[in-house]
């Protein structure tokens, strides 16, 4: 693979390449001073489009993206449609008409080209006051235990200590120098955001098989030596003292909850309640107030625990229940496994992957962080892919 040639990357680059953050492209916009569906843009290197939609989610009613590459360009159409001008162009000669254009993007491109080169080129097309703006999504690899394991990796065994674009490194560090040293523009801002993306393992490594550089260096065995290098990544785990006494604190909070919500139909119409219900208000209505306030603390230490798990972990995965589904539907077996994490408030999800001795479904349970429900229904698809 050639350095900077994305023929064979572009259905991975526009399936598993992130977007851009929406505050930041608001900053950007507001830069230009005018209203945003009078900007007229223009986005260099445009690639699949992905900052370009960033740009027509925003409201610009003006837009043209310009792309070397063929099929980046194909794709590019594909996704945004057949109305938007997409041009065949490069940075230091993009095609675009002179003095036209108030907004130049380059997303997560400005690496590749001849800068002082394509700066001229972008002088020529913007009109007075214009704005040019180069952005990344650079990783924060110090605040991840993954990406630091793959830079450790790739530095180790694979040899590659230089890239063309790897997060805050190469070009990003110089980019103030290089804009205000080419005498082109009257001032130079700095913005940045931080976007926390819970990924799965699918897309994480299409990520970066939509990386050229990589690739590039490495070459095509190399890299899928790489790629089989960075599986998933599973550490058994032992919960904190906190989760010690769960099952008992959700006892306490839920027979409090019940009580609460069903005392009044318990005094009027007790007969008519089933005997469980009506245990459980009992248990509610004989509960000491300052266990039930020792319970609920106890949940809110549990919430900040789990979180810290959560900021190294994108799941956890533990049985569903102490064995296989009961012979009958005259119970739903032992809910012990669950009240964990309904007490917690997390999405959950119970998978039929194992079979017991009456070859009855054992289930595993994943969990994720609160309101992560789509990363645990993508992480629960690839594992029932996994056991198909």
């Amino acid at each position: 693979m050639k350095r900077g040639d994305f023929t064979n990357l572009a259905n991975d680059y526009t399936k598993y390449r992130p977007s851009y953050n929406s505050s930041v492209v608001r900053t950007i916009l507001n830069s230009v001073g005018k209203e945003f569906h009078s900007i007229k843009a223009a986005d260099v290197g445009a690639g699949t489009g992905i900052f370009t939609k960033c740009l027509l989610d925003a409201g610009l009613q003006n837009v043209v993206a310009v792309e070397p590459n063929d099929e980046m360009r194909e794709r590019g159409i594909e996704f945004l449609g057949k109305n938007l001008e997409f041009l065949a162009g490069s940075a230091e000669k993009t095609g675009l008409e002179s003095n036209r254009f108030d907004l130049i993007t380059m997303a997560s491109s400005f690496h590749w080209p001849d800068t002082q080169l394509a700066l001229e080129e972008f002088d020529r097309a913007l009109c007075n006051k214009g704005v040019f703006c180069a952005l990344w999504n650079p990783r924060l690899t110090e605040k991840s235990d993954t990406e630091n394991e793959i830079n450790e990796l790739l530095e180790t065994k694979f040899k590659l200590t230089s890239r063309v674009s790897s997060g805050l490194s190469g070009i990003t560090k110089e980019l103030r120098e290089i804009l205000e040293s080419s005498r082109i523009f009257n001032s130079v801002i700095y913005v940045d955001a931080v976007d926390v993306i819970h990924r799965t393992h699918e897309e994480y490594v299409g990520a970066w098989r939509s990386v050229n550089d990589v690739q590039a260096q490495l070459g095509k065995e190399k890299f899928e030596e790489f790629i089989n290098n960075s599986k998933l990544n599973i550490t058994e785990i032992t919960l904190p003292e906190s989760f010690d006494n769960a099952l008992q604190n959700h006892e306490i909070i839920m027979n409090g909850g019940i009580y609460s919500s069903l005392k009044k139909v318990y005094k009027e119409d007790k007969e008519n309640l089933h005997p469980y219900t009506i245990n459980r208000i009992e248990n509610g209505l004989n509960l000491n107030a300052s266990d039930y306030v020792d319970a609920i603390e106890n949940a809110k230490k549990m919430k900040f625990d789990l979180s810290t798990i959560f900021e190294k972990f994108d799941a956890i995965i533990t049985p569903a229940a102490p064995g296989e589904a009961p012979r009958d539907l005259s119970t739903t077996g032992n809910a012990m496994f669950n009240g964990y994490w309904t007490m917690m408030g997390v999405p959950a999800i119970s998978l039929p992957l194992l079979t017991g001795e009456n070859s009855l479904p054992i289930g595993v349970q994943v969990i994720t962080s609160w309101q992560n429900d789509n990363l645990l229904l993508k992480i629960s698809d690839e594992i029932l892919k996994d056991y198909q």
